[in-house]
């Protein structure tokens, strides 16, 4: 499974709903370890962001740290990439 599940960092974002980081970003990618242990998935490559570990206080860095954690306790074989990523929210 590769995953790059996440919520839009862009600054000028159009969409009204107010869902928070841990919404999309932590209870999708939850849901999709989930879905991926009960299929047998052996390997898992997760797309998280640069100060993960680092930023704690910030929502974003935290639940992509909490998400880390699951997989940290998993079985599977994974791997975690840890782009510098907000530079995306500066396209617009």
């Amino acid at each position: 499974v590769f995953s790059a599940l996440g919520k839009s960092v862009s600054l000028f974002d159009k969409d009204k709903e107010d869902k928070s980081f841990f919404d999309i970003e932590y209870k999708a990618n939850k849901n999709l370890i989930e879905e991926a242990k009960n299929s047998g998935v052996n390997r898992f490559v997760y797309i998280s962001i640069y100060g993960s570990d680092l930023y704690a206080d910030a929502e974003l860095a935290k639940v992509h740290r909490d998400i880390e954690n699951e997989l940290f306790k998993s079985k599977f074989s994974f791997t975690i990439i840890r782009p510098v990523g907000l530079f995306v929210g500066l396209l617009d």
